[in-house]
Formats: structure tokens, sequence, C-alpha cells
């Protein structure tokens, strides 16, 4: 009986830190810089955040910043053949907030140009640039950020993602700023959105779980002291 008992009390606290250890979520930086929140450790390419230089007191926001308010892909990265644009470096992001999906195209890099190097960066022209699902129609973005990124809003978002499940191929038509036509990037598989889309879903339920847990631990708090101050 005591044998049946003791492993009766292994297995639920062994239950419980499985639980527990589900509801964190890890905060990495990639090579450009970038945060990306997953729900495993960081690896890799992406590394953990320095040790931040003085370390707040308990109870403040430092033990919220675990908590992101969105969750981000690693970038996926599109390649030129042309050598016109030697030097840019062209990614898709897809991201995943309270709202719902969102994918955004970012630019960057230096292009080798005969008067000397420049900033890689999109033309204003949205009509002519976005992404095209097996050689199809060109699917303009919708809103444009600055000089570095593209993007499409949460209903079209879900429309491309919808698509990349029945597609085979995917691949971008930029126009750099500075250009008077667009450039083709080379194909990549449709599937990888997909794959995003699921990975992301996960980083964001294990985001409302740390909000959720966060927000109990605060409450719970609150409560504590409440009851302190009436004593």
């Amino acid at each position: 009986m005591r044998r049946l008992k003791t492993l009766w009390i292994a297995t639920l606290l062994t239950t419980t830190l499985t639980a527990a250890a589900q509801t964190r979520v890890y905060r990495c930086q990639d090579a450009r810089g970038q945060w990306v929140f997953q729900g495993r450790p960081c690896s890799g390419e992406l590394n953990a955040p320095a040790a931040p230089a003085s370390r707040s007191a308990p109870g403040t926001a430092a033990r919220q910043d675990v908590v992101p308010a969105r969750c981000d892909s690693t970038p996926q990265r599109f390649s030129f053949a042309d050598p016109a644009v030697d030097g840019a470096v062209f990614d898709l992001v897809l991201s995943r907030d309270a709202s719902g999906y969102q994918i955004v195209l970012n630019l960057g890099g230096v292009i080798e140009r005969e008067d000397g190097p420049v900033p890689a960066q999109f033309s204003p022209r949205l009509g002519v640039q976005g992404l095209r699902f097996d050689q199809g129609e060109l699917i303009a973005p919708d809103f444009r950020r600055g000089d570095k990124q593209l993007g499409y809003g949460y209903a079209r978002s879900a429309m491309l993602l919808d698509r990349a499940a029945k597609a085979v191929s995917i691949d971008a038509e930029i126009e750099p700023e500075g250009y008077a036509q667009s450039l083709w990037s080379a194909p990549i598989a449709a599937s990888v959105l997909t794959a995003l889309r699921s990975e992301m879903l996960r980083c964001h339920l294990l985001r409302e779980r740390a909000r959720q847990a966060s927000q109990a631990q605060r409450e719970q708090q609150a409560a504590e002291a409440g009851a302190q101050d009436g004593q």
C-alpha cells in the first residue's frame, strides 16, 4: 500500500512539473537582432538574450518579460539570381497575436550600383510587389512600413495561409527603390507557410497560458497584500 501511494505521488509530481514547463515561452534573438518567441529553449542560430546589468525587484515588469505581445517566426529567406540586387537580403516573417496571423516581407542589406552601394529599400509602388503561388497572379501587399517592410493585414494573411496549404511553391516580386522594373525571387516550398502557421499557433497558445498564469499570480499577490493591510 505504501509503495502504491509513493508511486501515485511521484506520478502526480511529474504531471505537475510537465504542465508547468509547457507554460514557458522562451525569448530568443536571431543573427539580425530580431526577437523570436517559441516554446522551446534557444538553440542553433537563435541565442538567449544577455543577462541584464541589474536585477529588478521581485514582482516588477522584469518577471513578466517572458510573456510576449506577439509571436514572430524565424525569417524565411528568399534568393535572387539577378545581379541587380546583389547584397540585398529579402525574407518573409509570419507573426501571431490575439487578432490573428500577419505576413510581412522585409528587405535589408546593401545593393551594389554603378554609382556606389545604396541601402536596399522597397519602392512606394505596392501594386507591383507581393507574393505569388505556383506562378499564379501577383497578390499585392496591404501596407508599407517605411522603406524596409511590406505586409498583409489579418484577413489577407489568413487567405494566403489557406492558399499555401493547396500550393506547391511560393515566390515574391519586389521593386527596389531606384529601379524601374520589378525583380523575381527564386521559389521556396509553400509548405513553409503551413509549418510556420502551426509553430506560431503553438507559440500563441503558450503565450496565452503564460499570460493567464502571470495575471493569476498578480491577482494573488494583490489579494495577499490586501489581507496583510487589513490585519
